[in-house]
């Protein structure tokens, strides 16, 4: 067997519970800032076209995005309009 010298030992050595922490730290970050942003963004949006409530919105947007779709708020079926248009 050959023996390892300098760098190469260190390198076929485990992580240390430093580094391990570090990265699972990394990974919850990313995975809650992750599912924070494809959550709170739709929710804005649906806040301001539909015109519901922040709490509904959120709601919307975790049922949408989940796929879970029960069917209880249905984007789009109250269309306001965006700019102010005179009737002719």
């Amino acid at each position: 067997m050959a023996q390892c010298t300098g760098n190469e030992c260190q390198q076929l050595q485990p992580p240390t519970g430093r580094l391990v922490t570090y990265h699972i730290i990394r990974v919850l970050a990313n995975v809650i800032v992750s599912a924070l942003l494809t959550c709170l963004i739709p929710a804005v949006i649906f806040h301001t076209i539909e015109g519901w409530s922040y709490a509904e919105a959120l709601y919307y947007a975790f049922i949408t995005v989940t796929t879970i779709g029960f069917g209880d708020y249905v984007a789009g079926t109250y269309i306001r309009p965006m700019l102010p248009f005179k009737k002719a």
